[in-house]
């Protein structure tokens, strides 16, 4: 079963670097059909992409790949539900359904992988995402953009640095458990502030997932870290 799961792996992974690199204008067009915007996308992208990596690493690391395959196989729900939003035809559906079915394929392959190095991974995938989040808000317009659409932008800054610093102190906290509790703590809280501003401009359920996403994980680490 391995050997085919990880036929899967590649067929996963090789098609969402082939879609979001090489048939990046389709996606900018389909993006507009389901009136999400830029900002929308290149999260959804970079996480994906995050994913694919994670996926074909789990190949030589099988402790990394039950979270990002089941992740992978909700965002091919996502595209599913936007498919039949704009009432896509059947062959719209066909490629996020495949990989669909192909991600839950591979995360029961290698469900007896998730055992407790599965935590590690967890803190490893949060911490670059916060500081690739962080480094993003000094790179990207669309971030700025983001948080004067929230009326919060004297505090783009400083969320930024407390997302850098955040995930510094993930990885420290792996060697110091204190750190490890306020970082993931801190972590969870200030995507909470973000969920909370997302929803207080009326952004969409899907627009606001990360933020719920991000706090859920982070609480998790909390919750497992904390001395019983």
């Amino acid at each position: 079963m391995k050997q085919y799961a990880i036929v899967a792996q590649i067929i996963v992974a090789a098609s969402i670097i082939f879609v979001w690199v090489f048939r990046y204008d389709n996606i900018v067009k389909e993006f507009k059909q389901y009136s999400l915007n830029s900002l929308t996308r290149v999260m959804v992208g970079s996480v994906k992409i995050i994913l694919a990596t994670l996926i074909v690493a789990g190949i030589w690391y099988p402790a990394l790949v039950v979270i990002p395959s089941l992740l992978m196989a909700f965002l091919m729900v996502s595209a599913q539900y936007f498919h039949f939003k704009i009432n896509n035809s059947w062959q719209k559906h066909l490629p996020s359904l495949v990989l669909l079915i192909l991600s839950l394929f591979i995360a029961e392959a290698y469900q007896n992988s998730f055992n407790l190095n599965t935590l590690f991974i967890i803190i490893l995938f949060s911490s670059v995402s916060f500081f690739a989040y962080g480094i993003l808000y000094f790179t990207s317009a669309n971030i700025k953009n983001e948080f004067k659409r929230f009326g919060l932008e004297k505090f783009g800054i400083l969320t930024a640095l407390l997302e850098i610093l955040g995930a510094i102190g993930l990885i420290v906290g792996l060697f110091f458990l204190p750190i490890l509790l306020i970082s993931s703590g801190g972590l969870a809280l200030l995507m909470l502030l973000g969920l909370v501003a997302r929803l207080r401009v009326k952004d969409s359920i899907w627009v606001s997932m990360p933020a719920l996403f991000f706090m859920l994980l982070n609480a998790y680490i909390l919750f497992k870290s904390i001395p019983l």
